[in-house]
């Protein structure tokens, strides 16, 4: 790789562009989580009982239910979904901070 026509070292370069494969995954992980966020929020939205709380929310039988019934017709799966979760991912409403 090179610059103002001088080229960098490899392990440089190597650095580089590996910086670059990191910006990109960061984007992807970011937009699923942008994504995946939006997703459990609009089940939550007709959702009546008692919001379900932290990682192991993805255990409650009817919480699960009603998401995988959202997933179905969605662009991810429950494994992915359940990932994210138990990875302590996911908005505000489903985190007790009291």
């Amino acid at each position: 790789m090179s610059c103002f026509g001088k080229s960098f070292p490899q392990e440089v370069t190597n650095l580089i562009l590996g910086m670059r494969d990191s910006e990109a995954e960061y984007k992807k992980r970011l937009a699923r989580d942008r994504f995946l966020t939006d997703l459990e929020n609009s089940c939550l939205d007709s959702w009546v009982d008692e919001i379900p709380q932290g990682p192991t929310r993805v255990d409650d039988p009817e919480w699960s239910e009603h998401v995988r019934a959202t997933i179905e017709y969605s662009d991810t799966t429950w494994a992915v979904y359940a990932a994210w979760v138990r990875a302590g991912h996911g908005d505000e409403w489903f985190f007790d901070e009291s």
